[in-house]
């Protein structure tokens, strides 16, 4: 009798156990959006309407806004079937900071919402 409490004690445990884990977290999905003006100061780096969907080969000067990976979240298909984003609801935050040469800007992962990450050359 002894042995099947004990048994009975160790399925109880281990069903406990497995039932209090937390479920793997699923990476979130990224897309790429290139930035598209000419110049680099910081409102147009900030705005939001200044990026595309689509990879730029990032060729020419370095540290310029050129492309950045934004969190599925932030994004949608619109009606065209085309990614853009968002513009209600879960929207980027894009925070611009000065580049190597101090004049032109580039997105700042660290301080943007939804960008995990940035390539600073166009």
């Amino acid at each position: 009798m002894k042995r099947y409490l004990s048994g009975i004690a160790a399925t109880i445990i281990a069903v406990s156990l497995v039932a209090f884990t937390a479920p793997e977290k699923k990476p979130l999905s990224t897309f790429t959006f290139r930035y598209t003006p000419a110049t680099y100061t910081q409102p147009q780096v900030q705005d939001n309407s200044n990026w595309v969907s689509g990879a730029s080969l990032c060729a020419g000067q370095a540290n310029k806004a050129c492309q950045m990976e934004v969190t599925d979240t932030y994004t949608h298909l619109d009606a065209n079937n085309n990614r853009v984003l968002n513009t209600t609801g879960n929207v980027i935050v894009i925070k611009a900071v000065t580049g190597v040469d101090g004049s032109d800007y580039v997105p700042d992962p660290s301080t943007s919402t939804g960008i995990p990450s940035a390539l600073d050359k166009r």
